[in-house]
């Protein structure tokens, strides 16, 4: 009989649970490639999951639902298949990615000793949120990905740290002539990529109207402009714009020399990863995630700019390209490992 793990991943309008529960899912299968992985999912990016071979359950988002739909009911859905779910599978392994969970969550779980239960818990939100610490007594461990520049306390006994858990590592990602010979782009080129987050806003559009006004002046300058699999599309026409609605982005990022981006948790730090000189925008309608904080300490360790003032980006992107070389070295001196190996390695022992 296989051996089962099973990951929850609730998901909002983002794409960053599903992402690092991926990341350790791919690391576990190639680990050991018996283990049955599963996953139960709000994710509206559900099919994501199958063209990467793994099963999955879906179930909508709170928010998806209709409004005359009481929450209770909803509740009692998620209950009913996850209940299900443990029953078929009988995972020896659950690993909860989400903000925080639910008590329709938490009640099957803590039904069955027998169950590692795990949370993946991502820290560095705003300082105003609620902390969530008395839910962490319900799991055996918590998984804490590490964000670069943000320091953390190690003593507590049930909390794992670990670097940064990305889904593509270097190895992986297209080459730099591979993705320049794909896009047809010259040696002369120089190519930005862009991504603010959320694209279905109007204010988004303006700004990425306003930033491919500066960008494109210079005439060897290329976009890159990504764009979310679960979003509308922001439909930027122009013969040097490239519109990318892939997933993952980060597969791209070894051809690219300069990106401007929200400065969420997923793409930073894979900027980073890939070395990319990069300008932070932060998307600072993120109610939980402190995206201001994570781009400031990014300026702080000299690996991007922090911007929260898009009218002074035309100075930025000139200091960013005047730059390139002390960024450089910047990131060479905070080269960091992938961690979703790591933690695979780690869950790996429980089967």
């Amino acid at each position: 009989m296989k051996q089962s793990i099973l990951f929850i991943v609730i998901n909002g309008d983002g794409l960053g649970h599903l992402t690092r529960a991926l990341a350790v899912a791919r690391r576990i299968a190639s680990i050991n490639p018996n283990t049955e992985i599963i996953f139960h999912t709000t994710s509206l990016a559900a099919d994501i999951i199958g063209k990467m071979g793994f099963s999955y359950y879906y179930i909508p988002a709170r928010e998806r639902i209709p409004y005359y739909v009481p929450l209770k009911e909803w509740e009692r859905c998620v209950q009913s298949q996850l209940c299900t779910i443990l029953k078929d599978h009988q995972p020896k392994v659950v690993i909860f990615d989400g903000a925080y969970p639910s008590t329709a969550i938490l009640t099957p779980l803590m039904a069955d000793d027998r169950i590692n239960k795990i949370w993946i818990k991502r820290e560095g939100d705003r300082s105003n949120m609620i902390k969530l610490d008395v839910y962490e007594s319900y799991f055996d461990y918590i998984i804490v990905p590490k964000e670069v520049g943000l320091g953390y306390n190690e003593t507590d006994s049930n909390k794992l740290y670990f670097s940064p858990i990305l889904l593509v590592d270097k190895t992986e990602s297209y080459r730099r002539k591979q993705v320049r010979e794909l896009l047809k782009l010259d040696d002369t080129n120089q190519l930005w990529y862009m991504q603010l987050g959320n694209g279905e806003s109007t204010s988004n559009k303006e700004i990425i109207s306003y930033i491919l006004s500066i960008l494109l002046v210079k005439k060897d300058n290329v976009v890159l402009l990504g764009e979310s699999i679960i979003n509308k599309t922001i439909n930027m026409k122009h013969e040097r714009v490239i519109t990318l609605r892939n997933y993952p982005n980060s597969m791209y990022f070894n051809a690219v020399d300069f990106a401007i981006s929200a400065a969420g948790y997923n793409t930073f730090h894979e900027l980073l990863f890939f070395k990319v000189p990069s300008i932070f925008i932060p998307n600072n309608k993120v109610l939980k995630d402190d995206q201001a904080a994570r781009a400031n300490r990014g300026q702080d360790l000299g690996i991007g700019i922090a911007l929260n003032d898009t009218l002074q980006l035309r100075e930025a992107t000139r200091l960013l390209e005047a730059s390139r070389g002390k960024f450089q070295k910047n990131y060479e001196d905070l080269d960091f490992t992938n961690g979703a190996l790591q933690v695979a390695e780690f869950l790996n022992d429980f089967m």
